[in-house]
């Protein structure tokens, strides 16, 4: 069952829109996993003098985030309302609709995760807070971190290198799903009309 012109139209724009914001998302997520910059207000860990940020890939992530988020969203509701229409075979429905789900939890987890991997400081294992280490990787691998500052909080590598995984890992699944769905719907926008005169 081919679904009309005037439905796939839009639904099809959410998927784009979904899959264009994932992978932005996980461009810029990989990006902070090398570039991150923790910002810490003067004072903040025994005197230490502020330190500013990469506050700019960080706002671009959360920004991307919530719009995969909204299109993702959007696209599970009109495909569910294409569906309960009869716009869509059952079958295709289904797979379309777990697929955008996918799209909604993977953004989910991204947003939900995002103040889980942003630390303030990490203390070395030469018994001082190390105040040049950047990005991700740094705070998960680096032999030299002995543990991490997360919103006040002491977090181990071993509790911390899980948990960036699963954020790094989120909008590269959402952006997969969204993709097989993007390909459905354009294949659906493109194929022939059936030759009713037949």
């Amino acid at each position: 069952m081919q679904m009309p012109a005037r439905t796939v139209r839009p639904v099809l724009g959410l998927s784009a829109l979904g899959l264009l914001t994932a992978i932005g998302s996980a461009v810029v997520g990989f990006v902070l996993a090398e570039v991150y910059v923790p910002h810490v207000a003067a004072g903040t860990y025994g005197g230490l003098p502020e330190l500013r940020g990469s506050t700019g890939w960080t706002t671009a992530h959360v920004v991307l985030s919530v719009v995969l988020l909204a299109a993702s969203v959007g696209l599970t509701v009109a495909l569910a309302r294409s569906a309960r229409r009869g716009r869509l075979s059952a079958r295709r429905a289904a797979v379309l609709l777990v697929a955008s789900g996918v799209a909604v939890l993977a953004a989910v987890v991204t947003l939900v995760s995002r103040p889980l991997v942003e630390w303030d400081l990490l203390a070395m294992w030469a018994v001082t807070a190390d105040v040049d280490a950047s990005g991700y990787w740094t705070a998960a691998f680096d032999d030299g971190v002995r543990f991490l500052f997360i919103d006040g909080r002491e977090v181990s590598q071993g509790d911390y290198a899980p948990v960036l995984l699963v954020h790094l890992g989120a909008p590269v699944i959402a952006a997969v799903a969204l993709l097989g769905t993007t390909l459905n719907l354009l294949q659906s926008s493109t194929a022939p009309s059936p030759n009713l005169s037949q």
